[in-house]
């Protein structure tokens, strides 16, 4: 994406036809995976603390699975990231660690995203309207993005410049963001 002049004219983020499959976290997983990610990613924004294994158990506990197996399934498919202890740290595309991405969403929670791309595709991981708050890795620039609907509605510098990466090309996204 790229915005010069009067800014930004509503870029379309929403996927086209013929895009290469696997390029959506959720692709990668199935529907029990789906759905202790989604489970993990609402407590990680609720908490924003890394989640203990324990803790993990009981929030999970309503869903009646073996939630266990799943943990080391998202982990080998790179879905979600844990520390030696086995906390999970961060949930693609959250953080529990403070990033320069702050994401903001309609329903009125924050939360870090593990990096910019990330960030703008929270849009579609959170169905709804986010704004996010940034820096320049390069300059240090504050940029403000607003979305809504899968498009960029407002971008704060107008000039501003978003590069992205094949990440079909790669198994584990958040080493390669």
């Amino acid at each position: 994406m790229q915005q010069r002049g009067a800014g930004p004219a509503s870029v379309d983020f929403i996927a086209r036809p013929g895009r290469k499959e696997g390029v959506n976290i959720s692709e990668k997983l199935d529907r029990r995976e789906n759905a202790v990610r989604f489970l993990l990613l609402d407590e990680l924004v609720r908490t924003r603390q890394p989640l203990e294994p324990a803790q993990i158990e009981r929030a999970c506990g309503r869903l009646s699975l073996a939630v266990g197996d799943i943990i080391r399934q998202l982990d080998e498919k790179g879905a979600i990231v844990r520390d030696d202890n086995k906390a999970v740290t961060a949930v693609y595309p959250v953080s529990a660690t403070p990033t320069r991405h702050r994401v903001l969403l309609a329903d009125g929670r924050t939360f870090h995203a593990m990096c910019a791309i990330d960030a703008i595709g929270t849009v579609f991981t959170f169905n709804q309207d986010t704004t996010v708050e940034s820096t320049c890795l390069h300059c240090e620039t504050a940029v403000r993005l607003r979305l809504a609907n899968g498009r960029l509605l407002a971008a704060e510098p107008r000039t501003v410049h978003v590069l992205h990466a094949d990440l079909a090309r790669y198994r584990n996204w958040a080493a390669d963001c």
